[in-house]
């Protein structure tokens, strides 16, 4: 069992800003002013990873839906974040209603 599933999970906590998402704290997000895209930190508390995700209506293969409220959002399908070798996985989860489990 991973430390965040002994937990029961992280808060997503939503930032004015996408600069706050780059040295904020584990599971911090912003979405974009246009919608498009949600900015997050890696909620697995050990590591100084951040993306962007592409949301609906963009084009392309890997795009999330967004739900939930602003404040408690939901991502769909589930975030992979790989290792830098591109194989193994770094962390893999859910955002669901503000909260990622892993």
């Amino acid at each position: 069992m991973w430390w965040w599933q002994s937990r029961g999970g992280v808060e997503a906590k939503r930032v004015a800003s996408k600069d706050e998402v780059v040295g904020g704290e584990p599971g911090v997000f912003f979405v974009s002013d246009d919608g498009l895209r949600f900015h997050l930190r890696c909620p697995c508390g050990r590591c100084d990873k951040h993306n962007i995700l592409p949301l609906s209506p963009s084009r392309g293969d890997y795009v999330w839906d967004l739900g939930g409220t602003r404040d408690k959002p939901t991502l769909s399908p589930s975030i992979h974040w790989f290792e830098k070798d591109g194989v193994r996985t770094h962390w893999h989860g859910w955002l669901r209603d503000g909260v990622y489990e892993g």
